[in-house]
Protein backbone atom coordinates (compact mmCIF):
# COMPACT_ATOMS: atom_id res chain seq x y z
CA UNK A 1 0.00 0.00 0.00
CA UNK A 2 1.90 3.31 -1.20
CA UNK A 3 1.50 6.56 0.17
CA UNK A 4 0.92 9.63 -1.93
CA UNK A 5 2.50 12.51 -0.99
CA UNK A 6 0.85 15.53 -1.53
CA UNK A 7 1.85 17.71 -4.41
CA UNK A 8 4.20 20.63 -3.37
CA UNK A 9 3.57 24.18 -4.25
CA UNK A 10 6.95 25.66 -6.04
CA UNK A 11 6.09 29.30 -5.18
CA UNK A 12 7.28 29.90 -1.78
CA UNK A 13 4.60 30.64 0.95
CA UNK A 14 4.74 34.22 2.16
CA UNK A 15 4.83 34.78 5.55
CA UNK A 16 2.63 37.30 7.18
CA UNK A 17 5.20 40.55 8.20
CA UNK A 18 5.77 40.55 12.24
CA UNK A 19 5.36 43.50 14.35
CA UNK A 20 8.89 43.99 14.64
CA UNK A 21 9.67 44.21 11.13
CA UNK A 22 6.65 46.60 10.59
CA UNK A 23 8.41 48.88 12.88
CA UNK A 24 11.39 48.91 11.08
CA UNK A 25 9.60 49.44 7.68
CA UNK A 26 10.34 53.58 6.52
CA UNK A 27 7.95 53.40 4.31
CA UNK A 28 5.45 53.42 7.15
CA UNK A 29 5.90 56.79 8.69
CA UNK A 30 2.68 56.21 10.94
CA UNK A 31 4.57 53.76 12.70
CA UNK A 32 7.64 55.35 13.21
CA UNK A 33 5.65 59.04 14.23
CA UNK A 34 8.57 61.09 13.16
CA UNK A 35 7.43 62.58 10.20
CA UNK A 36 5.66 65.82 11.78
CA UNK A 37 3.56 67.67 9.30
CA UNK A 38 1.73 71.04 10.42
CA UNK A 39 -0.88 72.26 8.56
CA UNK A 40 -0.14 75.33 7.06
CA UNK A 41 -2.27 78.23 4.69
CA UNK A 42 -0.73 79.26 1.33
CA UNK A 43 1.64 82.49 1.09
CA UNK A 44 1.45 82.92 5.41
CA UNK A 45 5.20 83.22 6.75
CA UNK A 46 4.97 81.11 10.63
CA UNK A 47 7.71 81.96 13.32
CA UNK A 48 9.51 78.66 14.75
CA UNK A 49 6.76 77.98 16.89
CA UNK A 50 4.39 78.19 14.36
CA UNK A 51 3.12 81.56 15.27
CA UNK A 52 1.33 83.31 11.95
CA UNK A 53 3.49 86.95 11.18
CA UNK A 54 2.54 89.82 9.60
CA UNK A 55 3.49 91.15 6.42
CA UNK A 56 5.53 94.06 7.68
CA UNK A 57 7.68 91.70 9.69
CA UNK A 58 8.92 89.35 7.04
CA UNK A 59 9.61 92.22 4.11
CA UNK A 60 12.97 93.15 5.11
CA UNK A 61 16.03 91.33 7.42
CA UNK A 62 17.04 93.54 9.99
CA UNK A 63 21.34 93.99 9.70
CA UNK A 64 22.52 94.23 12.77
CA UNK A 65 24.98 97.99 13.25
CA UNK A 66 28.09 95.85 13.30
CA UNK A 67 28.15 92.97 10.83
CA UNK A 68 30.76 92.59 8.54
CA UNK A 69 28.65 90.33 6.48
CA UNK A 70 26.45 93.34 4.70
CA UNK A 71 29.79 95.04 3.20
CA UNK A 72 29.98 95.27 -0.44
CA UNK A 73 34.04 94.36 -1.95
CA UNK A 74 35.84 97.70 -1.74
CA UNK A 75 33.50 99.10 1.63
CA UNK A 76 34.97 99.38 4.24
CA UNK A 77 34.04 98.33 7.87
CA UNK A 78 33.43 101.09 10.62
CA UNK A 79 35.90 101.22 12.98
CA UNK A 80 35.71 101.50 16.97
CA UNK A 81 35.77 105.55 16.91
CA UNK A 82 33.93 106.70 13.07
CA UNK A 83 31.26 105.05 11.26
CA UNK A 84 32.04 103.98 7.92
CA UNK A 85 30.38 106.50 5.60
CA UNK A 86 31.17 109.39 7.12
CA UNK A 87 34.04 110.47 4.63
CA UNK A 88 30.98 109.75 1.83
CA UNK A 89 28.60 111.92 3.70
CA UNK A 90 30.93 115.06 3.92
CA UNK A 91 31.81 114.69 -0.18
CA UNK A 92 28.29 114.43 -0.91
CA UNK A 93 27.29 117.35 1.22
CA UNK A 94 29.90 119.22 -0.40
CA UNK A 95 29.14 118.51 -3.93
CA UNK A 96 25.27 119.55 -2.93
CA UNK A 97 26.51 123.04 -1.78
CA UNK A 98 28.64 123.55 -4.31
CA UNK A 99 26.09 123.13 -6.98
CA UNK A 100 24.47 126.79 -7.08
CA UNK A 101 27.87 128.15 -7.61
CA UNK A 102 29.46 127.05 -11.11
CA UNK A 103 32.72 128.90 -10.71
CA UNK A 104 33.90 127.08 -7.76
CA UNK A 105 32.36 123.88 -8.45
CA UNK A 106 35.54 122.24 -9.74
CA UNK A 107 37.34 123.27 -6.74
CA UNK A 108 35.57 122.29 -3.97
CA UNK A 109 34.83 118.78 -5.97
CA UNK A 110 39.10 118.34 -5.71
CA UNK A 111 39.18 119.71 -2.15
CA UNK A 112 36.33 116.99 -1.29
CA UNK A 113 38.13 114.33 -3.47
CA UNK A 114 41.60 114.99 -1.57
CA UNK A 115 39.89 115.26 1.63
CA UNK A 116 38.10 112.07 0.94
CA UNK A 117 41.51 110.32 0.08
CA UNK A 118 43.28 111.59 3.49
CA UNK A 119 40.39 110.10 5.85
CA UNK A 120 40.95 106.51 3.76
CA UNK A 121 44.40 106.64 5.24
CA UNK A 122 44.74 105.96 9.31
CA UNK A 123 45.68 108.95 11.06
CA UNK A 124 49.01 108.47 13.59
CA UNK A 125 47.75 109.67 16.55
CA UNK A 126 44.19 107.96 16.29
CA UNK A 127 44.91 104.38 14.53
CA UNK A 128 41.61 101.98 13.33
CA UNK A 129 42.75 99.42 15.79
CA UNK A 130 44.95 99.82 18.83
CA UNK A 131 46.41 96.66 18.24
CA UNK A 132 46.90 95.99 14.52
CA UNK A 133 48.77 92.96 14.34
CA UNK A 134 46.19 91.42 16.94
CA UNK A 135 43.36 92.60 14.62
CA UNK A 136 45.53 91.21 11.44
CA UNK A 137 45.37 87.94 13.31
CA UNK A 138 42.05 87.46 13.97
CA UNK A 139 41.24 88.09 10.26
CA UNK A 140 43.07 85.88 9.35
CA UNK A 141 41.81 83.11 11.24
CA UNK A 142 38.29 84.21 10.40
CA UNK A 143 39.10 83.82 7.02
CA UNK A 144 40.71 79.93 7.72
CA UNK A 145 37.94 79.27 9.41
CA UNK A 146 40.06 78.66 12.93
CA UNK A 147 37.03 81.07 14.44
CA UNK A 148 33.52 80.55 13.13
CA UNK A 149 32.52 83.91 13.82
CA UNK A 150 30.00 84.94 10.43
CA UNK A 151 27.76 87.05 12.33
CA UNK A 152 24.86 85.71 10.45
CA UNK A 153 21.83 88.50 9.33
CA UNK A 154 19.21 85.73 8.23
CA UNK A 155 17.08 83.27 9.89
CA UNK A 156 16.51 85.45 12.85
CA UNK A 157 15.07 84.33 16.21
CA UNK A 158 11.03 86.54 16.24
CA UNK A 159 9.87 88.29 19.18
CA UNK A 160 6.94 86.48 19.34
CA UNK A 161 8.19 83.42 20.33
CA UNK A 162 10.09 85.15 23.18
CA UNK A 163 6.45 86.06 24.04
CA UNK A 164 5.46 82.49 23.70
CA UNK A 165 8.21 80.96 25.76
CA UNK A 166 7.61 83.46 28.23
CA UNK A 167 4.10 82.42 28.58
CA UNK A 168 4.82 79.07 28.71
CA UNK A 169 6.87 79.72 32.09
CA UNK A 170 4.24 81.72 33.74
CA UNK A 171 1.92 79.74 33.40
CA UNK A 172 4.28 77.46 35.40
CA UNK A 173 4.79 79.59 37.89
CA UNK A 174 8.41 80.20 37.02
CA UNK A 175 9.40 83.40 38.70
CA UNK A 176 11.43 86.54 37.77
CA UNK A 177 11.43 86.20 34.18
CA UNK A 178 14.09 88.61 32.03
CA UNK A 179 15.14 88.17 28.44
CA UNK A 180 18.07 90.25 26.77
CA UNK A 181 18.47 90.94 23.29
CA UNK A 182 21.93 90.04 22.55
CA UNK A 183 21.62 90.33 18.59
CA UNK A 184 24.17 92.78 18.78
CA UNK A 185 26.09 91.27 20.91
CA UNK A 186 26.69 87.63 19.29
CA UNK A 187 26.23 85.59 16.11
CA UNK A 188 26.01 82.74 18.27
CA UNK A 189 21.90 83.79 19.23
CA UNK A 190 19.63 86.25 19.23
CA UNK A 191 17.80 85.65 23.26
CA UNK A 192 18.76 84.52 25.95
CA UNK A 193 15.96 83.87 28.65
CA UNK A 194 16.51 83.69 32.70
CA UNK A 195 13.78 81.99 34.89
CA UNK A 196 13.76 81.03 38.46
CA UNK A 197 12.23 78.08 39.40
CA UNK A 198 11.70 76.14 43.04
CA UNK A 199 13.80 72.81 42.57
CA UNK A 200 14.75 70.28 40.58
CA UNK A 201 11.26 68.68 39.00
CA UNK A 202 9.90 72.73 38.76
CA UNK A 203 13.21 72.90 36.26
CA UNK A 204 12.25 69.53 34.18
CA UNK A 205 9.22 70.41 33.80
CA UNK A 206 9.39 73.93 32.78
CA UNK A 207 12.14 72.82 30.41
CA UNK A 208 9.94 69.91 29.01
CA UNK A 209 7.25 72.09 28.82
CA UNK A 210 9.66 74.33 26.62
CA UNK A 211 11.10 71.35 24.57
CA UNK A 212 7.02 70.21 24.07
CA UNK A 213 6.68 73.47 22.18
CA UNK A 214 9.00 73.60 19.90
CA UNK A 215 8.69 69.80 18.81
CA UNK A 216 8.17 70.34 15.06
CA UNK A 217 11.71 71.48 14.97
CA UNK A 218 13.32 69.07 17.95
CA UNK A 219 14.95 66.41 16.83
CA UNK A 220 16.28 64.65 20.16
CA UNK A 221 15.80 65.72 24.18
CA UNK A 222 18.51 67.32 25.53
CA UNK A 223 20.76 64.69 27.61
CA UNK A 224 20.81 65.98 31.15
CA UNK A 225 23.79 66.78 33.23
CA UNK A 226 24.59 66.68 36.74
CA UNK A 227 24.03 70.36 37.21
CA UNK A 228 20.47 70.14 35.91
CA UNK A 229 19.48 69.87 39.58
CA UNK A 230 20.59 73.66 39.66
CA UNK A 231 20.81 74.94 36.39
CA UNK A 232 19.20 73.14 32.90
CA UNK A 233 19.65 75.29 29.09
CA UNK A 234 17.29 74.82 26.65
CA UNK A 235 18.31 75.92 23.02
CA UNK A 236 14.96 76.72 21.23
CA UNK A 237 16.81 77.89 18.12
CA UNK A 238 18.21 81.34 17.61
CA UNK A 239 16.45 81.15 21.87
CA UNK A 240 18.43 79.84 24.52
CA UNK A 241 16.06 79.42 27.94
CA UNK A 242 18.04 79.59 31.25
CA UNK A 243 16.32 77.53 34.17
CA UNK A 244 17.68 78.05 37.28
CA UNK A 245 16.87 77.61 41.25
CA UNK A 246 17.40 81.19 43.02
CA UNK A 247 20.84 80.99 44.53
CA UNK A 248 22.57 79.69 41.92
CA UNK A 249 20.44 82.27 39.70
CA UNK A 250 22.49 84.94 42.81
CA UNK A 251 25.46 83.47 42.37
CA UNK A 252 25.95 82.78 38.51
CA UNK A 253 24.59 86.73 37.48
CA UNK A 254 24.58 85.96 33.73
CA UNK A 255 22.10 88.88 33.16
CA UNK A 256 24.40 91.25 34.73
CA UNK A 257 27.24 89.44 32.40
CA UNK A 258 25.54 89.99 29.42
CA UNK A 259 24.36 93.43 30.34
CA UNK A 260 27.81 94.64 30.38
CA UNK A 261 29.19 92.75 27.58
CA UNK A 262 29.57 95.19 24.34
CA UNK A 263 29.98 92.51 21.66
CA UNK A 264 31.60 89.33 21.21
CA UNK A 265 32.89 90.22 18.26
CA UNK A 266 36.95 89.18 17.93
CA UNK A 267 37.71 92.39 16.42
CA UNK A 268 36.75 94.35 19.82
CA UNK A 269 39.01 93.16 21.86
CA UNK A 270 41.87 94.79 19.76
CA UNK A 271 39.76 98.19 20.19
CA UNK A 272 40.34 98.51 23.84
CA UNK A 273 43.83 100.61 24.65
CA UNK A 274 46.54 98.74 24.95
CA UNK A 275 47.81 100.61 27.92
CA UNK A 276 44.32 99.87 29.90
CA UNK A 277 44.82 96.11 28.56
CA UNK A 278 42.52 93.91 26.48
CA UNK A 279 40.91 92.20 29.50
CA UNK A 280 39.84 95.74 31.17
CA UNK A 281 37.65 96.32 28.03
CA UNK A 282 36.22 92.61 27.11
CA UNK A 283 34.36 92.01 30.46
CA UNK A 284 31.43 90.07 30.38
CA UNK A 285 31.13 86.64 28.58
CA UNK A 286 33.83 87.39 25.93
CA UNK A 287 36.61 86.99 28.95
CA UNK A 288 35.04 83.86 29.78
CA UNK A 289 35.52 82.57 26.40
CA UNK A 290 39.35 84.30 26.86
CA UNK A 291 39.98 82.93 30.57
CA UNK A 292 38.39 79.25 30.38
CA UNK A 293 41.34 77.63 32.56
CA UNK A 294 40.55 80.61 35.08
CA UNK A 295 36.49 79.38 35.37
CA UNK A 296 34.54 76.84 37.42
CA UNK A 297 33.20 73.56 35.78
CA UNK A 298 30.18 74.73 35.16
CA UNK A 299 31.38 77.93 33.62
CA UNK A 300 33.52 75.84 31.03
CA UNK A 301 30.65 73.91 29.99
CA UNK A 302 28.22 76.41 29.62
CA UNK A 303 30.66 78.27 27.22
CA UNK A 304 31.83 75.07 25.35
CA UNK A 305 28.92 72.88 25.24
CA UNK A 306 26.23 75.82 24.76
CA UNK A 307 27.48 79.11 23.26
CA UNK A 308 30.02 77.07 21.03
CA UNK A 309 27.12 74.62 19.82
CA UNK A 310 25.20 77.36 18.38
CA UNK A 311 27.93 78.89 16.39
Amino acid sequence: MGLTSAPQSSAPTREAPSPSSRLRDPSRSEVLGVVRVVPEDEGTCYSRLQIPLDAEETAGVRLRANTRAGLVPGEEAAYADSPADASANSTVELLSSSSSNATHSAEVAITAHDSAEESRLPDPSRLPYDDERFAEMLLEMEVNGVIDETWQDANRARLEDVKAIADILTSLKVRDLCCIDVSEKTSNFDYIVFGTCEGARHIHLAAWAVQDADRVHRVSKIRRKRTDELWEVVPVGRIVVNLMVESFREEMTLERKWAVTRSMDPLGAANAPISEGRQVKAHGLWTLTLNLQDLEDFEVDYCKDILMRQM
